[in-house]
């Protein structure tokens, strides 16, 4: 699952936004949450998805981006 921003969130791929904090998947899919670059935070589940299965992203948006803007929702 890949989710791209309009604008940098990450400084660096080791930077402050801890991308598991602010990235979840439903059902709950074991998997790493990390950031590819600045503005692309990449989940890679453990296995694959389960074909037919509905799975639900939410990105959080308790964080700023590097510019000081948020997520409106």
């Amino acid at each position: 699952v890949t989710i791209t921003f309009d604008r940098p969130v990450a400084g660096g791929l080791d930077e402050t936004v801890d991308a598991a904090r602010i990235f979840s998947i439903q059902p709950a899919v074991e998997g790493r949450a990390e950031w590819r670059d600045p503005v692309t935070l990449r989940f890679t589940p453990a296995a694959p998805l389960r074909p037919g299965t509905r799975y639900t992203v939410t990105v959080a948006n308790g964080f700023t981006g590097m510019d000081g803007s948020r997520l409106p929702r």
